[in-house]
């Protein structure tokens, strides 16, 4: 029993990180949710590539996350972000067929179809959400935090703001490998970094 205990608690254990972590790159700057802070707002949807059942998981999650989020924002554009990574087909039309699936309309559905990296998600994505304030980044939390970041590098203008709808618990088994994948990126950025505080910068 003992090692039946030990890997329980393991995998408690991980549980746990991934949640703290996601509930971490939600928190930031956020606005009322009323009529006038929101009645511009827009929604960028980070893309996740691969074409088997888990990325397609994630894929549902990010959709379901964005049709939340612009619900509560009022927001009328949602921009699914993504190019076609070693597939056919792009990431942004994967979300966006799943998107309308769970009943969006397609007027309300922008494609950016040439990014490959969260770089140029929001490189990309910018000049599609100009007019747009705010614009409320989705993914999970580490990564559109990291999203949020960049977008202020490069185009440090616009009001730019983390979905931040936590739920305990809520598509665990997709967050703690989401977490893992992003907490050892940061860790093996520490390692290679001679500055120990610069690979911080990601997720603060």
């Amino acid at each position: 029993m003992a090692p039946l205990r030990r890997i329980l608690a393991t995998m408690i254990a991980l549980v746990v990180i991934g949640e703290v972590a996601d509930w971490a790159g939600r928190r930031g700057p956020r606005l009322p949710h009323d009529n006038a802070a929101t009645a511009a707002a827009a929604v960028v949807v980070l893309s996740f590539g691969g074409d088997n059942p888990f990325a397609r998981n994630v894929q549902r999650w990010r959709v379901s996350m964005a049709l939340a989020a612009a619900a509560r924002h009022r927001s009328s554009t949602v921009v699914f972000t993504g190019g076609a990574g070693k597939g056919r087909t792009t990431e942004a039309s994967q979300m966006a067929k799943e998107a309308r699936r769970q009943g969006l309309a397609a007027a309300s559905i922008v494609l950016e179809e040439r990014a490959s990296s969260t770089w140029e998600n929001v490189h990309l994505s910018a000049p599609l959400v100009s007019a747009a304030q705010p614009i409320v980044v989705v993914s999970d939390g580490l990564h559109a935090r990291r999203a949020r970041n960049y977008w202020a590098e490069q185009f440090p203008f616009d009001t730019v703001i983390v979905d931040d709808r936590y739920r305990f618990g809520d598509h665990f088994w997709l967050k703690t490998p989401a977490a893992m994948a992003k907490l050892l990126r940061l860790g093996r950025a520490a390692a290679r970094n001679a500055n120990a505080f610069a690979w911080l910068r990601a997720t603060a």
